[in-house]
């Protein structure tokens, strides 16, 4: 029931990793068939980010450029030019659940590749009650009939998941923004687990916040009697709430030996949100 902008990236969070072949593929691509569209015509690439638990749609129709003047691309629509008012017919999603081996039974155990399965081999519990409901049957032709019941099968059933929104005939160029952060911009005494979060003012691309670096300056030498110190690391991981993205870095611990040292994070204007414009970096 959402109304979007043309130019908005789809994505999908799921609570746990999923196996990354499963939800990966090309929407036109008649071999991908666990998350397709209702109309065989949308275009695009299904992407997986977030250490596995985001998948994103980047849709393939250009549509001008960004903020930043790389090129936008947009869900295809069919509507007169210069019509702000016209809308889709409502664009439908469908992400199948994997087959599970017994089915009938009282575990979610799947038959791999066969759907939308965790790292496990879980099948989807599509409608999260934690009762196994098993594969709906499909269609021969992979796309047709999605809860459709004049021609059966109908896949609008558990455990498949389907989702209906409008998208709208307009482009959508607010810049996303950082709210706040922790720690604080130029923080004294940050203890070394100290979290590392970024609030931002829209929902982001979760593929772009792999952008995201932390840098690692002045740390002395190690002393012969130290302990041995890894590279800095980090990982982004992203989360939605009220609306928003909430970015948690995981990081290697600051001030190793309990030596002083400075942190530097970049957040470039590779960072996206998902309408694909660029983070705005001087307002927040």
């Amino acid at each position: 029931g959402e109304r979007i902008a043309r130019n908005s990236i789809i994505q999908i969070h799921f609570d746990e990793p999923i196996r990354p072949n499963a939800i990966t593929g090309l929407a036109q691509n008649p071999a991908f068939v666990n998350i397709i569209y209702g109309d065989v015509n949308v275009r695009g690439a299904w992407r997986v980010a977030n250490s596995y638990q985001t998948v994103e749609f980047i849709p393939e129709e250009p549509c001008g450029a960004n903020s930043c003047g790389d090129p936008m691309f947009c869900l295809s629509l069919t509507c007169p030019d210069g019509e702000p008012n016209c809308t889709s017919q409502p664009y439908q999603i469908l992400v199948r659940t994997g087959a599970l081996l017994s089915p009938g039974g009282a575990n979610f155990e799947a038959i791999p590749f066969s759907g939308v399965v965790d790292m496990a081999d879980n099948a989807l519990d599509g409608d999260s009650d934690g009762t196994p409901d098993g594969k709906p049957a499909m269609p021969g032709d992979t796309f047709a009939r999605i809860g459709s019941t004049a021609n059966p099968p109908n896949e609008d059933q558990p455990d498949n998941y389907l989702w209906r929104f409008i998208v709208e005939n307009r482009i959508d160029r607010t810049a996303p923004n950082i709210v706040r952060m922790t720690p604080a911009i130029d923080g004294e005494d940050v203890v070394s687990d100290a979290p590392v979060r970024i609030w931002f003012s829209h929902v982001m691309s979760v593929e772009s916040l792999g952008n995201i670096a932390i840098a690692e300056f002045g740390l002395p030498a190690p002393q012969e009697d130290d302990q041995p110190v890894d590279p800095m690391w980090f990982r982004p991981r992203a989360d939605i709430a009220e609306n928003r993205t909430v970015v948690s870095v995981d990081h290697r611990v600051f001030g190793p030996n309990r030596q002083n040292a400075y942190y530097f994070t970049s957040i470039p204007s590779t960072v996206r949100a998902v309408n694909q414009n660029c983070v705005y970096p001087g307002r927040g």
